[in-house]
């Protein structure tokens, strides 16, 4: 199927910024500190980014559908088959299933954070390492695995980045606190 040049750039440039957007929701969010006033300006942000985030994802998956699809998810799976196969030699579309899914939990997730704040930030470790551990595996593939040369480079230098300040904002957790005397 050709696509127009403004077609492209929509459906490459939504998906580039959305995993931008994570990312960088991910960095403030896991360097929020613990000095509340701080805390809480630092939370909003990464609410805002991840927000963002969570629409050009959907602006993509559209852009996407339309486009390169036709709206047909049988096109689609297709599509996804065949990168699949030149990839990892695996002829096999479930992939599309896991875009959708992640889709829809960045949809559900947002919508939790904005919808129940307090909720969302006293969510169970499991639910919330679930969670950010999907979406990461899947932004990991779609910005590594699945990415062009160039992307890959952009991709796995955001990721390595973000390790490590994930790395860092844990190990400041496990740091034991002065006890008072």
């Amino acid at each position: 199927m050709e696509v127009s040049p403004a077609a492209e750039f929509l459906t490459l440039w939504s998906v580039r910024l959305a995993m931008a957007a994570l990312a960088a929701s991910l960095a403030i969010r896991f360097t929020a500190g613990t000095v509340p006033t701080i805390r809480r300006l630092r939370l909003a942000a990464a609410l805002f980014l991840w927000s963002v985030g969570c629409v050009l994802q959907v602006v993509h998956v559209a852009s996407a559908m339309g486009f390169y699809h036709a709206w047909s998810h049988g096109a689609a799976y297709a599509h996804t088959a065949k990168q699949t196969a030149e990839m990892t030699g695996l002829n096999w579309g479930g992939g599309l299933y896991l875009n959708y899914l992640f889709t829809a939990l960045w949809i559900g997730d947002a919508a939790w954070w904005w919808f129940d704040k307090v909720s969302y930030e006293r969510r169970s470790a499991w639910i919330d390492g679930g969670v950010l551990g999907f979406m990461s595996f899947m932004a990991v593939n779609g910005a590594i695995v699945f990415a062009p040369p160039a992307t890959r480079l952009i991709g796995g230098a955001i990721t390595l980045v973000l390790l490590l300040v994930v790395a860092r904002a844990r190990h400041r957790q496990r740091k034991p606190r002065p006890q008072p005397q």
